[in-house]
């Protein structure tokens, strides 16, 4: 089965739009992406947790149950969720890329408290969240493809970036 990637790029840059606005501020961090769009879509979700992470550090530290906006709430998700599908529709692909790890453990626990409605409550511990304005949150991924005795192995690694 062939991956209609053009598509899948598309159908994510819709759900993006249905949250935010379409914004390239850091897309400077994202030009070694060959294609246009994901490059869009990248410098976009950049953009917009900046925003949403600089709202809920406002928050921050939770010394006692804190309170995340609803629809700061409803555009992380969506956010959070659009990179994660975008990154699984790109696997295999020149536009592959992985997740910052301190970025994708951070989307991880949020989507533990977010909630679609009313709001969220931010757990009580956590910390204020480290703002990347000079730092890629998403690396191009490198593929490397290694024969050894039995048949190939394949290898993915972030794709060094020197900003």
């Amino acid at each position: 089965m062939v991956k209609d990637v053009g598509r899948n790029v598309a159908i994510q840059m819709k759900h993006l739009e249905e949250c935010v606005d379409e914004n390239h501020e850091y897309g400077h961090l994202y030009e070694p992406f060959p294609n246009d769009s994901v490059r869009t879509i990248l410098a976009t979700l950049h953009h917009a947790f900046v925003e949403l992470y600089q709202r809920m550090n406002t928050r921050l530290p939770a010394t006692a149950q804190e309170h995340y906006w609803a629809d700061e709430s409803r555009r992380l998700t969506r956010c959070i969720d659009v990179a994660y599908s975008l990154q699984s529709a790109l696997v295999g692909t020149a536009d592959a890329f992985v997740v910052d790890e301190n970025y994708d453990e951070l989307f991880k626990r949020c989507r533990e408290f977010l909630k679609e409605s009313g709001g969220s409550e931010i757990p009580v511990g956590m910390q204020r969240v480290e703002i990347y304005y000079d730092s890629p949150i998403f690396m191009r991924e490198l593929t490397i493809n290694i024969t050894r005795g039995g048949g190939p192995c394949h290898r993915a690694h972030p794709l060094l970036h020197v900003v």
